[in-house]
Order: structure tokens, then sequence, then C-alpha cells
């Protein structure tokens, strides 16, 4: 145990650390190996560094994780790069850790792997560093032969120290004048007022810190992730945008080849509350079988610590596979489901600021080819479940054939319809694996019979009902709505195996969206006011032409 003198907030923590290749732990549970534990004074009374396992041995599944006292474990080295040093030669590590900011940061051999500043570790200042022994385990079995698991040369120090350091408090950040490579970019309009940006990962030598937004030629704003949501544009306006990637050393890349999208067009509306095409590289819910944890990296405000439940050893996820091709980013939600009652992963969670009278909501959705609908009884998937203050609150989905939105906690005639219901959207009841791009709006009632419901499938209406009675009488109900998860609860496919449905392309409206549907209604509607194409875009071929002839 190391006791800290004064008073730091702020640490740099370098050691050499050699993992033997035949290290190990059994597979009977879930087993860990503790690295070391910081003790700050503040709120948070703990910081953990863990090696866990996720299934199979430590050694074939393990991740490096760091949790606190009051928050679940993040993801800083997945498997591949954890294994990658796990290799029985000496590294270098290098820790920063700033319990005022929640910056925390991780260097292995000079090279930065880890960056973030979305931890809460609660102020105050450092008081001890514990478990630097490295090598307590719980439960599980050691290998058969005793493995030395070794440590060296630790420095504490209150700016950087590198592998070479040797002091604290005189490093500097290793020498660095080459810059990252030049990101490609694509820009897509979504509304009047919103052009989504993507762009491929640049590489440096030392590590990526962020990325520059140029927008018509100025400045706009710095990121570290590799898409950006552009709000509040104009109507029927085209925009011009490039990127530049950033490294700690302060080198820019040159910019990228400049990209134009014009938003649609529109006589009024407000501005998106929520936009997202889940664009942030592959990761999974909470950091589940060692990949990056979704909620450390997400850039839409969507909460992902909501649930982590796997199906099948598969876990809630955004991955390449489930991008809507029609729509901005290059990845998309991934949710699985497997035959029986609420066998699902884990749900995403969207919440308001404030409670909200109305709000509209709008994704593309697609079930995986093949997956069958449940003759059963009763037989449903909910979409989302919507939450107030009150006791009731409704939700929208699959049920029997249809597609519907009901109450819970009260009676009334509520919003349903067959036509885009599962048999209407895959005909036969067996999925085809194309997309289809759902809307629903809500609107509490006042007086228990004013409130609104509608649902549009692919652009159209199939159901529009004015007299909803969403509060049931409850004040704290009618004070509005606040918030909603997404894919939660169901008994419904007959698949004999675990089945996906991808989502992209999520826009939420808190005040009236800038379109309007065939009846004059606002809505947020489909990308580009068409609807969506098969899985796999156009596979129809033209007619084959008639009246040929030959001279």
């Amino acid at each position: 145990m190391y006791n800290f003198s004064g008073s730091h907030s702020e640490l740099y923590m370098r050691y050499y650390l050699k993992l033997p290749t035949a290290l190990d732990l059994s597979v009977s549970s879930s087993q860990t190996i503790k690295l070391w534990r910081l003790n700050p004074s503040g709120s948070i009374k703990e910081i953990y560094l863990n090696i866990n396992q996720f299934g199979g041995s430590l050694r074939n599944t393990g991740a490096l994780q760091i949790a606190t006292s009051a928050s679940t474990w993040t993801t800083i080295l997945s498997h591949s790069d954890l294994l990658a040093i796990w290799d029985g030669n000496w590294h270098s590590w290098e820790w920063h850790i700033n319990l005022s900011t929640g910056l925390l940061e991780l260097w292995i051999d000079g090279v930065r792997k880890f960056s973030s500043s979305n931890f809460n570790f609660g102020g105050g200042s450092f008081s001890t560093l514990q478990h630097f022994s490295l090598g307590n385990k719980v439960g599980g079995t050691w290998q058969s032969t005793w493995q030395a698991l070794e440590a060296d040369d630790l420095v504490l120090s209150t700016t950087y120290v590198g592998p070479d350091g040797s002091t604290g408090g005189g490093g500097t950040t290793p020498s660095d004048t080459t810059p990252p490579s030049v990101p490609s970019l694509t820009a897509t309009a979504v509304s009047s007022s919103q052009i989504n940006l993507s762009w491929t990962a640049s590489t440096d030598s030392v590590g990526v810190t962020g990325y520059k937004i140029y927008r018509n030629g100025t400045y706009l704003t710095t990121t570290t992730s590799t898409s950006y949501n552009n709000t509040g544009l104009t109507p029927a306006t085209s925009y011009s945008y490039r990127v530049s990637a950033i490294d700690a050393a302060g080198n820019e890349s040159s910019q990228s080849t400049a990209k134009s999208a014009t938003t649609q067009a529109s006589s009024s509306g407000g501005n998106a509350f929520m936009s997202t095409t889940f664009n942030y590289g592959p990761c999974t819910q909470r950091g589940a079988l060692g990949q990056t944890d979704c909620g450390t990296v997400r850039n839409d405000g969507i909460n992902w610590n909501w649930g982590a439940n796997p199906v099948d050893n598969k876990y809630t996820q955004t991955t390449a596979a489930a991008n809507y091709p029609g729509g901005g980013g290059g990845y998309g939600l991934r949710q699985w489901k497997g035959d029986g009652s609420n066998v699902l992963s884990g749900p995403i969670k969207v919440e308001f600021s404030s409670p909200q009278k109305e709000f509209w909501v709008r994704w593309y959705e697609r079930w995986e080819n093949g997956a069958r609908w449940s003759d059963g009884n009763p037989a449903y998937t909910k979409s989302m479940y919507i939450r107030t203050n009150g006791p009731s609150g409704p939700y929208a989905g699959f049920y029997g054939s249809g597609y519907r939105m009901y109450n819970q906690g009260s009676t009334g005639v509520y919003p349903s319809s067959n036509t885009g219901g599962w048999s209407s959207v895959y005909p036969g009841g067996v999925s085809d694996g194309s997309w289809h791009v759902y809307e629903i709006y809500l609107k509490m009632d006042t007086n228990g019979s004013d409130g609104i419901g509608r649902i549009w499938v692919d652009g159209k209406l199939v159901s529009n009902v004015p007299n909803v009675n969403w509060s049931g009488g409850n004040s704290l109900t009618r004070a509005g709505f606040t918030w909603f998860d997404f894919q939660n609860n169901q008994a419904s496919p007959s698949n004999g195996k675990v089945i996906y449905v991808d989502t992209d392309d999520m826009v939420v409206y808190t005040s009236t969206p800038p379109n309007r549907d065939a009846s004059g209604n606002p809505y947020i509607g489909p990308i580009g006011g068409s609807t969506p194409p098969p899985s796999g875009g156009d596979t129809t071929p033209p007619a084959v032409p008639t009246g040929v002839t030959v001279s």
C-alpha cells in the first residue's frame, strides 16, 4: 500500500509489467485478476483495475476493465489488445487520472491506447494506492504451475513520465512531429435542419486524439468520435464540410476532400431533440465480451447502461452489419431475441430533460432474414416502453399481426393497425430481411379524452386516434412523458434459435417537426421522403424490351 501525501487530484502513474503467457484462471465462473485499487477522498471512494473474464478461460476471453464504487465496468483494453501485451515480456504502462475532470488515459509502451473524459471520479484527492501486489483473484482455480506476475519501476508524477522516465515532476509527452492520416468523409442530409457526418478513423504513430470539423471553410467544432450530427441548419441549403485529424502532440492532418449535402426543404418546424446513426464503431453494451463499452463512446445522449442481458452469449451492440444503407454513418444497433418470454438482450434508453406533453420518434428497423412470427397467444414484441412520472405508460410494437400503441394501467381506445403490422411488412409471416421505417406520435391528454396517437409505417399514416386517455386520470402521468426504452419485453418469435433485429437512423422531436404527411399532419418522415429499399438495395431488373427488329 502507498499513502499519498499532500492534496493531489491529478496523477500520472507509470510502471512496467510482465504478464506470463501461462497465467490463467479456471472456467467455473466469471474470474478476475485485480491489478490495483486507488482510494480518493471524494464521493467516489474506490477506483479498481481488473482483468475480467467473459466465458472460457481468463486468457482466452479476458479484457482490461476499470470501475468505481458507484459505476459498472468500462473496457479499457479489449481482449485482442490485452492479449498483444500478455506475451511474457516487459511493457510500460502509464495511467493519467484526473479526479476533477473525469479524464482517464492509458499509454502502453508510450502509445496512447485509451482516452475518455466521461468518468465520474467524484472529485477530492488521492489518499492510498492498494493491491499493487498484482494477482489477487476472486474464486476459480489457478493453473497447475505457479506463474510470476512481475512489476517494476513504479513512478507517480504530476506530469507525463513516458517509458524511459525514471522520476516524476519533469516528464514530457514523447516528441512527435508526424501528423495523422487524412480521414475520408461522407455527408448525408437527414432533415430540413440536420446533416449527419461520418468519416473513417485516422491512424497515427502515437495516437489520434480528435477530429476538427470545418463547415463552408470555417472551423466548426472538435470531436473525439468518427461522426457528427450538425443540427440547427437552414432548410433547402447546401453546406460543404471537411474534417482533419489531430494527435496528442498537436499535429493536424490535411483536411479531407470536401463533401457537400443539401438540407431538405421545409416551410416550418423545430429542431430534433435527439438524432443518432449509432455511428460509434463496433461496441457492446457495458463492454460485454471484452469489447468497447458503447456507453463510453456514444455521441448522442443514449443511455446504454439500462441493461446488458446475454442471449446465447450475444449482447446488444453496434455493428456495421446493422447499418441502414440509405441513412447516415456506417453502423447500426443490433439487438437479439430468443424464443419464449423476455428472452432478449438489453434495451437502450432515451431520456427527456423534462416531462414532454408530446413527442415524435422515427426509426428504421429490419428483422433477420427468415425470422418467423409466432402463431401463439400472446404473441408480441414491444418496440418501446414510454414512461411518465405516474403509474401508467404506453408501449408501441407488434401485437398479433398488427402494430399498435397501448396504455398500461388505463383503459380506452388506442392507436392500432394491421396495415404496417408483421403480416403486412413481411407477408407470410416470415421476414425477408428488408428495412422498414416506423414513426409514432404521442400527445398527452389534458382531460382524459383529448390525447392523440398516430402511427406511420413506410411513410404512410396507418392509425390516427384523436381521443386517447394516456394519463388514466393521474396528474403525475398527465405532466408528460419522461423517457422511453427501446426493444424491451417480448413473447413472440418461434424460430428455434436466437435472431437479431436491427435499428438505425433514429430521430426524436419534442417540438413540431418540419415535414407533413399526405394528410397535412406534422411528422419526421422517411429520409429523403421515400420508402426504404430492400436490405440489399434494388435487386429488380428492368422489364425485358419488346418489339426488337433486326435488319
